[in-house]
């Protein structure tokens, strides 16, 4: 699914906040089932270039910048677990 909804919101040409929020709303459900490298990559990436679009009022920008930093600490949360199990990992060798 998310395969598929990203690239679609990425093509939008678009500059309109109703349509930046509508897409905000969609990448909201992504990014709660996509795996952290996803979003990563490609997730933020997408949520960035509309949150700095040039019609949001600061309300709007807000609600990106929420998503933003809610994703970010939750992509920052799992790859910092993934490095400490490695660490444990290879002192266990």
């Amino acid at each position: 699914m998310q395969e598929k909804i990203v690239p679609l919101i990425r093509a939008i040409k678009t500059k309109e906040p109703a349509v930046a929020m509508a897409a905000l709303n969609v990448l909201r459900q992504v990014g709660g089932i996509a795996d952290a490298e996803f979003v990563a990559i490609d997730l933020l990436p997408v949520l960035w270039t509309m949150g700095l679009g040039p019609l949001l009022d600061l309300q709007q920008f807000q609600a990106f910048m929420d998503l933003i930093k809610s994703l970010s600490s939750r992509v920052e949360s799992e790859q910092t677990k993934k490095l400490q199990v490695h660490h444990i990992l290879l002192s266990t060798l």
